[in-house]
């Protein structure tokens, strides 16, 4: 879950942009990303779920899975 973080968000931000991975294995299959935050770019091949704090229309959908394919 790379959200709503707390005080160690950036930490966490700066670790993955230097090449950083998490360490339990079961946590590199996936991550979570809410919309309404700035994206941490995390390790490639991950199964990517999407958050939005808001009910999801047609074209919100396709932006973010646009936007995450970046």
């Amino acid at each position: 879950m790379l959200f709503r973080m707390g005080a160690d968000s950036e930490a966490v931000a700066a670790y993955l942009r230097r090449g950083g991975d998490f360490v339990p294995p079961i946590s590199r299959s996936s991550v979570g990303i809410a919309l309404d935050e700035p994206v941490i770019r995390a390790p490639a091949v991950r199964r990517v779920y999407l958050f939005s704090p808001r009910a999801w229309t047609r074209e919100e959908a396709a932006s973010a899975i646009a936007k995450v394919a970046r």
